[in-house]
């Protein structure tokens, strides 16, 4: 328990944390618990994992503030720390991470990543779609996002699609915008359309 705890720009006030080792010694189980007030936003973590062979299976990991969620379910390697596994992130309102974040956002969200790992590489494939979207001064009505990366060499392995459908900012209006990252190789190529 603390009063106050801050790291990298984010300040968590009433911490509380709590772990518990089940099982032991032939089946250990872990589950971490932690509840803390940020920019006067609760928030929750909750992590139950396990052995499982060489990895760490997470059977839930669950972030939560206000009308917002970060779900992930897996296996992660201790040593090289990639993953297999899914990541679900869904807000009804992006203020409150905004708030949390010192950021001004709205709208919603809805994105789901898929991870693999082979070797030493993360493939990571991603979709997710906002809604009534206030972000970096522009107001979007629909913004998706989908595609493919790989780590540690994204320049090899990037393919990522992006739309933006009636984007504003005062009295411009954009119809849509629609853009590509893709690895080339040995540089990141960027195409884009407006219209």
């Amino acid at each position: 328990q603390s009063d106050a705890v801050a790291a990298a720009g984010l300040e968590l006030s009433g911490l509380r944390a709590s772990a518990a080792l089940r099982g032991l010694p032939k089946l250990p189980t872990m589950s971490v618990t932690a509840e803390a007030q940020a920019a006067g936003q609760p928030a929750s973590l909750l992590i139950e994992a396990a052995p499982a062979g060489r990895d760490v299976r997470v059977s839930r990991f669950l972030l939560e503030a206000p009308g917002t969620k970060v779900q992930a379910a897996g296996d992660i390697d201790p040593s090289s720390l990639l993953f297999a596994g899914t990541v679900d992130a869904s807000s009804e309102d992006l203020g409150v991470p905004g708030r949390v974040l010192s950021q001004d956002l709205r709208g919603t969200l809805a994105a789901r990543a898929e991870l693999t790992r082979s070797k030493d590489t993360q493939h990571v494939s991603i979709e997710g779609v906002g809604q009534g979207l206030g972000l970096m001064c522009l107001d979007i009505c629909r913004a998706s996002v989908e595609g493919e990366t790989v780590w540690p060499d994204p320049l090899r392995g990037t393919d990522i699609r992006v739309a933006l459908d009636s984007v504003a900012k005062g009295a411009l209006k954009v119809d849509r915008i629609t853009g590509a990252l893709r690895g080339a190789g040995r540089a990141v190529a960027i195409g884009r359309e407006a219209y």
